[in-house]
């Protein structure tokens, strides 16, 4: 038989109490039990992203999704959003999508895998917040998982200067003139 709708893990015990047979009337049949767990399915994901700094004009972003529940995974759909010039977390404003490569991991995802997403974004202006997010699909239970998102601040070069002179009085008809240039930008 088969049990449906089942949302937790359950126990199936089956007890034979008579058996009516001239068999059975030879061998006294005594009762008999036997118990086996019923485990259900249950998808469950983790997600978490990255963004590196600038290199020559361009952050790489990072997404990893990991089946943390116990059955294997079918698909994920993982999307990306970048929200330029906003540097804080959450997200807020308007954003843009960015599109995710599949770089590692495949379908179906066993449990405790993991799949990685990259993209790369060129010549943000100011630093800005991305956001990724997943959601998936269980290969047994057919039950969607999500969406479950994580977000990072994708830092952008930001080159500034500060520029101060000082002039000292003349000393034996000079005057010593002291320039000092200081990097108060996030780049080297």
């Amino acid at each position: 038989t088969s049990a449906s709708g089942l949302t937790n893990d359950a126990c199936n015990r089956a007890t034979v109490m008579e058996c009516e047979s001239a068999v059975c009337s030879l061998v006294k049949t005594q009762i008999k039990t036997d118990t086996d767990p019923c485990e259900t399915f249950s998808p469950s994901i983790t997600i978490s992203k990255q963004c590196t700094d600038q290199v020559n004009g361009q952050n790489t972003i990072t997404v990893i999704v990991t089946n943390t529940g116990n059955e294997p995974l079918a698909s994920c759909n993982v999307t990306d959003a970048l929200f330029a010039g906003d540097a804080t977390e959450p997200c807020g404003g308007t954003s843009t999508p960015v599109t995710l490569t599949l770089s590692g991991g495949t379908f179906p995802l066993a449990v405790n895998a993991s799949a990685t997403y990259t993209a790369t974004v060129s010549d943000l202006t100011a630093d800005s917040c991305d956001r990724a997010t997943a959601t998936c699909t269980g290969a047994n239970s057919t039950e969607t998982v999500g969406p479950v998102s994580d977000e990072a601040i994708c830092k952008a070069f930001q080159p500034n200067i500060t520029v101060s002179k000082q002039c000292t009085d003349q000393v034996n008809g000079q005057n010593t003139i002291t320039v000092i240039v200081t990097n108060t930008g996030n780049e080297p």
